[in-house]
């Protein structure tokens, strides 16, 4: 009925505007969630013709491209997820669905390579993406086995399964892999940071920072290697170091996001909040779907008592990536700040139901029982 509704509308506004093309949008995703895979293409192909605005290019092309796979045609859908990562380099989902169209088309290494890039640009998701991604992941780990049994040992093939090994978080075997394939093609790069920043998971930061160092000796402009180093260095704390290769990260790719957040916290490590919030601010301009920034971000305006600011932040962050616990905190004590009590309350208990052992969670309905009068019931919680 909601569906049937939306299009009735929908014609409506095509009849005020018909060079809208947010309107071919929603026709299009209604079409597609009908099943009318057909009208829904249309609508997108409409859509695409009436606009050049980047972003808005980007989402109608992954829309299409996710109509295509499922309505079975997944050559002209990897045209489309490609053409979207184009235009929004940014959007981890686009190469998850990539992945899962190029192992329709058993483009293996192809499925690697968006399965590392949708972690890499968001690795606040990375055990979302991996839910979302591992059977094609375990898909690929077969099929280059079966090439190794086929007698095709080459250092590539080995390397893609290590890669496929280390989305699926198989530390241990991705390491093997990296360090087979490393034996035969030793300066191959994009390997050797692959393995340092395992071993870095592993806790062997001196073996991580080495390969490292070495990598950033030969190749002194590897914005990637400058990063792996930073996340080693501050796992080690030593800020200052690290700080020195996320800002010269920044400087050959500043339109990474993530090194943006990376510098964000090292600031706030030195507890400089207004820069920390510059970088924060910087990694949104560059990803406006990076739940973390935005979370980040607001803990920040919390800090500095803009609690309005703090709130919108955290709010934000909670519709792009719901159901955090850490999120609901802090939106709660922003909320408490600003004596918005009822709002608070309901974040505190909202955190408990995701993590009935959050203490800060706790603390808060506790602050807010006392502010509202009820003492007792203050200090039991307090004391749980």
């Amino acid at each position: 009925h909601n569906h049937a509704q939306g299009l009735i509308e929908s014609e409506r506004a095509l009849r005020l505007d018909s060079r809208n093309p947010e309107t071919c949008i929603l026709r299009g995703r209604i079409f597609h969630q009908q099943g009318r895979y057909a009208q829904a293409n249309a609508e997108f192909d409409k859509a695409l013709r009436l606009t050049d605005n980047r972003q808005t290019l980007g989402e109608i092309h992954y829309l299409r491209g996710v109509t295509r796979y499922e309505s079975g045609n997944a050559v002209q859908a990897i045209d489309d997820f490609k053409e979207a990562s184009k235009l929004r380099p940014t959007h981890a989902g686009t190469h998850i669905w990539q992945a899962a169209t190029s192992a329709k088309l058993e483009d293996w290494p192809d499925v690697i390579e968006n399965l590392q890039a949708a972690i890499r640009l968001r690795p606040s998701a990375a055990q979302q993406y991996r839910k979302l991604g591992s059977p094609v992941a375990r898909k690929a780990v077969k099929h280059f086995d079966r090439l190794m049994r086929e007698g095709k040992i080459r250092a590539d093939v080995i390397r893609n399964r290590g890669r496929a090994h280390q989305f699926l978080g198989r530390v241990d075997l991705a390491i093997n892999d990296f360090t087979v394939a490393l034996d035969s093609t030793s300066e191959d790069y994009e390997t050797m940071i692959g393995r340092a920043q395992l071993l870095a998971k592993q806790g062997k930061l001196e073996e991580a920072i080495s390969e490292l160092s070495k990598v950033i000796k030969k190749v002194p402009d590897n914005d990637r290697a400058h990063y792996a180093r930073a996340v080693a260095l501050i796992e080690g704390r030593n800020y200052e170091a690290a700080m020195r290769d996320i800002t010269r990260a920044i400087e050959l790719s500043p339109g990474e996001s993530r090194y943006h957040v990376l510098r964000g916290d090292l600031r706030l490590y030195d507890n400089n909040i207004e820069a920390a919030i510059d970088d924060y601010s910087q990694a949104i301009v560059l990803d406006p779907a990076d739940h973390l920034a935005f979370r980040k971000r607001g803990s920040c305006y919390h800090k500095l008592q803009q609690n309005l600011y703090a709130i919108a932040d955290l709010t934000r962050s909670n519709e792009l990536f719901p159901g955090l616990a850490e999120t609901y905190i802090l939106r709660g004590q922003a909320y408490l700040k600003n004596e918005q009590l009822d709002q608070a309350n309901a974040d505190f208990e909202q955190a408990l139901q995701i993590d009935s052992k959050q203490v800060r969670a706790f603390v808060g309905r506790s602050n807010y029982l006392s502010q509202i009068g009820r003492h007792e019931e203050a200090l039991i919680l307090l004391t749980k």
